[in-house]
């Protein structure tokens, strides 16, 4: 095998979308157990577990959109559209990443409930795949769905209970990101007349910019009443409210990179490399973090 296919392998895993899976580590963070080392370790080995089933999941997303991603602008340069990645090979990656994945859930505590949820991950992709992502609306509740599916498996990994803020808050977001990336692949049918998905057309961009606006009213909303409810946790003494500029100082710098900039829409690529929106996450992270562990 030549140095390109080797290099082809590991781009076709999408490392950089493992930062998704940092939801996993959601409930053990909120819960004031991060410096619990049974939970800390549980909740790693599962991430660890879901970035390799999540890798096979892009693989077979890969494989089933190639002639379409021949077409678009940023997606043909990927591994396999390219043409640098062989099919077949692309096919025994998937089914070795998930293997890998089950396997490292073997290390687990609770290995059945994490491969419930794993598993129930696996079907919902599938089933995005090969169908609901062609379901306007649906598409994006789908995608959503998945990071709450995270959610419930760090929770079950880590014996933590789930807040029902964090659930709904953690939707919310989601699809929020889900709805500015179905903005993005349709601006670029706009620009390039290439049709990304077949239900595309059934959007536009004013009635997917409402949506923006009213999910991210929404969003703000319950984070607001989150951090003053009596279900905050306690030893933050009521100062979470310090918190909230950074959530919406967030907010407002994704939709001004949207709505204005008009950049690239993918939340994780937006991450690495918008720096303002970096340093507003690293800012809400260590407030947050030293209002609950100190």
């Amino acid at each position: 095998m030549t140095q390109k296919q080797w290099r082809s392998m590991f781009f076709v895993l999408r490392p950089k979308q493992w930062i998704k899976n940092l939801f996993i580590f959601f409930p053990v963070f909120f819960g004031g157990k991060l410096t619990s080392a049974n939970a800390a370790i549980e909740t790693l080995i599962a991430f660890a577990g879901f970035c390799f089933l999540t890798s096979a999941v892009y693989i077979l997303n890969d494989l089933s959109d190639v002639n379409e991603d021949r077409l678009h602008p940023q997606k043909k340069f990927r591994p396999i559209a390219s043409g640098k990645l062989p099919f077949p090979l692309a096919v025994a990656e998937m089914i070795v990443a998930l293997f890998i994945g089950f396997g490292i859930f073997f290390c687990l505590e609770k290995t059945y409930d994490a491969i419930v949820w794993s598993t129930a991950y696996l079907l919902l992709n599938i089933a995005y795949t090969f169908k609901l992502k062609q379901i306007s609306i649906i598409d994006t509740v789908t995608i959503a769905c998945g990071f709450v599916i995270r959610l419930y498996l760090g929770s079950a990994v880590s014996s933590i209970a789930l807040s029902d803020w964090i659930i709904i808050m953690v939707f919310i977001a989601a699809l929020l990101l889900a709805v500015g990336k179905r903005r993005d692949d349709l601006v670029n049918y706009h620009e390039n007349r290439h049709i990304s998905r077949r239900n595309i057309q059934h959007y536009s961009i004013e009635y997917l910019n409402v949506i923006l606006s009213v999910l991210a009213a929404v969003l703000v909303v319950i984070y607001i009443q989150y951090v003053l409810s009596a279900e905050a946790p306690a030893q933050t003494n009521g100062y979470l409210s310090l918190t909230i500029p950074f959530v919406l100082t967030g907010l407002l710098r994704y939709l001004q990179i949207v709505l204005v900039e008009k950049k690239e829409a993918d939340p994780s690529a937006i991450i690495w490399k918008d720096t303002f929106l970096q340093l507003v996450l690293i800012g809400w992270l260590f407030l947050f973090g030293y209002l609950l562990y100190f």
